[in-house]
């Protein structure tokens, strides 16, 4: 009669598992298989090497100040080797990552030397536009930084120990 009354539902049934789960069960055995090519050296994978910073990364600011990005992009790094995820990650992404966090700590350094409100042309009291810019580059760092936390937090060889909220009463209940 044509009206979808017969057959099967669509999700009945029992749900699939993962398929990493089921590889690392042994339930569903992988087909992956290593190959080893005659005369290839294997690069030894226990210590990798951090990649070279760009330029613009190490380059000198116009007020004489030291640009951070360099180190936040080795510390951004460390800890990706520390969870065993650098190899999930863009390097460009990770020195974008990188200079994003150093000109917001430029930017809050700025706004700490010349205060937090400027002045209109008959002098009166305004918002600074650094503000303005701080807020910008914030929401931008936090969305990258979120990007970054949930890929280690997916796919991290290690368990993974991100910041414990103690004060949060599920999270409390979820860890047990």
């Amino acid at each position: 009669m044509g009206n979808g009354h017969g057959g099967a539902r669509a999700n009945a049934g029992r749900p699939r598992k993962d398929l990493s789960k089921a590889i690392l069960d042994g339930t569903r055995p992988s087909r992956l298989k290593a190959v080893k090519l005659d005369g290839a050296e294997l690069v030894d994978e226990t210590t990798p090497t951090a990649p070279e910073c760009l330029s613009y990364l190490k380059d000198a600011q116009r007020m004489g100040v030291e640009l951070k990005a360099e180190k936040f992009f080795n510390d951004t790094w460390a800890r990706l080797v520390a969870c065993k995820c650098e190899k999930l990650f863009d390097i460009n992404y990770l020195q974008r990552f990188a200079m994003q966090q150093a000109r917001y700590v430029q930017l809050e350094e700025l706004i700490s030397k010349l205060g937090f409100l400027g002045k209109t042309g008959n002098g009166d009291p305004r918002d600074n536009p650094l503000e303005a810019m701080v807020l910008n580059r914030l929401k931008i760092l936090n969305s990258m930084h979120d990007n970054i936390e949930n890929i280690i937090r997916a796919n991290c060889a290690e368990p993974f120990a991100g910041l414990p909220r103690v004060d949060d009463p599920m999270e409390a209940i979820l860890r047990g």
